[in-house]
């Protein structure tokens, strides 16, 4: 906030708009240098020499998921059980090279799973033949994307907030057993991620990582494999399988 004051003072100092571009630069030089002296507090602080922090940084992390999709009113006697599907557990890491203190690239993983059983379940075929049995599902969605990190020191200097920005590839597989029969369902999309958080040190190089993430994506088609058959459903728009979730997470970061 004193960063943003500072920099609309520098604008109204200037006094017209031919020199715009000239106070643009001197509010980006001032925010430049206050962050850069964050910085070496922060790694002062930190007991790190030279200034100079790890450019390499290396994490893990895992915690509880919930996926946000509404459910169908189609599912009738089954509501309950779809909305237990809904949570799950996650696991990931990332690893990404940072060129600034505050600012890297690279990449992210993340696996989502989620498992459930009904039982006394009936079906009835359309030759009007009956089978009763249960109903499980296993799933699992997992995400591969190039990441963009963002990371800012706060308070003392000893923690920093960050921010992750990530694109790319959303698988989805569901084995299913539905009344003694083996279903295996799976698809792919384009998937995104904005995750935020904050990281705690317990030492020079590691830290105790704290965050919310929100993933996005939709299936758009869905193939379908049992008894060595496989058939593709081409899925219409209300029918699609979203698969956005939320993920709070707690994990470790090394910075190398």
């Amino acid at each position: 906030m004193e960063q943003l004051k500072r920099g609309l003072l520098g604008l109204l100092l200037c006094g017209t708009a031919m020199c715009l571009p000239a106070c643009w630069g001197a509010v980006y030089a001032t925010m430049k240098a206050e962050t850069e002296s964050h910085w070496e507090s922060a790694l002062d602080t930190l007991g790190y020499e030279g200034n100079e922090i790890g450019k390499w940084q290396l994490s893990f992390h895992g915690g509880w998921s919930y996926r946000i999709a509404k459910v169908s009113s189609q599912m009738g006697d089954f509501t309950d059980y779809v909305k237990k599907l809904k949570s799950g557990w996650h696991l990931g890491g990332s690893l990404g090279y940072f060129w600034r203190q505050d600012m890297g690239a690279g990449a992210s993983y993340s696996r989502y799973a989620s498992k459930g059983q009904v039982d006394n379940v009936t079906l009835t075929y359309d030759t009007g033949e009956v089978s009763y049995g249960s109903m499980s599902d296993d799933i699992a969605i997992q995400f591969f994307a190039p990441t963009f990190f963002v990371r800012r020191p706060f308070g003392t200097g000893r923690s920093n907030f960050y921010v992750n920005v990530s694109l790319g590839y959303l698988s989805y597989v569901d084995n299913s057993l539905v009344v003694g029969q083996s279903l295996k369902l799976s698809g792919s999309t384009f998937g995104s991620a904005v995750e935020g958080g904050v990281d705690i040190p317990l030492g020079n190089k590691l830290s105790l990582s704290l965050g919310a993430s929100l993933l996005g994506g939709n299936l758009r088609k869905l193939k379908v494999s049992s008894g060595g058959q496989e058939t593709t459903l081409e899925l219409e728009e209300d029918q699609r399988e979203n698969l956005s979730r939320i993920d709070l997470s707690a994990g470790f970061r090394l910075r190398l």
